[in-house]
């Protein structure tokens, strides 16, 4: 549901990004066919899609890409994508600015553990480049009033889930829990 609740986006069956008009019930296609897509959301502001695909999925050779598309214009672009193999978790719908200027997103880092591969990052929009802030990240949520980042973080000699809290900048990085498997730190909000 778009921010002011007059637009509704989905993907269909014919990998299409769908946009329908609350108001007067018409639907429109935006974006180019995008193979195998999932978790589309909205900017706070309204302007902009992100959506999440999988290419190549049958082959068993699967890229995650991350695209971002106007539901005006039809104008799609891909973000970014994965350097690794991360397995289905991975692909997380972004984590978008109070201001919509930016998202943060994970993405998979080469050469390292499954559970460790993950990279937090964030896309600007101004100059259409993406910034890695940290490591071994996931479960990225920006915070409504600052510019902070909470994100889950695990390791090979601590699986359990911890919280960490980071500048936009990726200045500032600290540890909030220790973690623990029945603490459930998996997910900020």
């Amino acid at each position: 549901l778009s921010p002011d609740g007059g637009m509704v986006a989905r993907h269909n069956k014919g990998f299409r990004v769908q946009v329908f008009d609350v108001a007067s019930g018409s639907i429109h296609h935006v974006g180019p066919q995008i193979p195998y897509p999932g978790g589309v959301g909205w900017s706070p502001d309204g302007r902009w899609l992100t959506l999440r695909s999988f290419r190549d999925f049958q082959e068993g050779n699967t890229r995650r890409e991350l695209w971002l598309i106007s539901p005006e214009t039809g104008d799609a672009e891909t973000v970014d994508h994965d350097r690794a193999d991360v397995g289905y978790w991975m692909t997380l719908e972004p984590s978008w600015s109070p201001d919509a200027s930016s998202f943060a997103y994970v993405r998979g880092e080469p050469g390292q553990p499954h559970m460790c591969n993950l990279e937090l990052c964030v896309f600007r929009l101004h100059d259409r480049k993406a910034v890695r802030l940290t490591t071994s990240s996931a479960h990225p949520q920006w915070s409504p009033t600052t510019g902070r980042i909470a994100f889950s973080r695990s390791s090979e000699r601590r699986p359990a889930d911890r919280l960490w809290l980071i500048n936009a900048d990726g200045t500032n990085e600290r540890k909030l829990t220790m973690g623990d498997r029945a603490s459930g730190d998996v997910n900020p909000a």
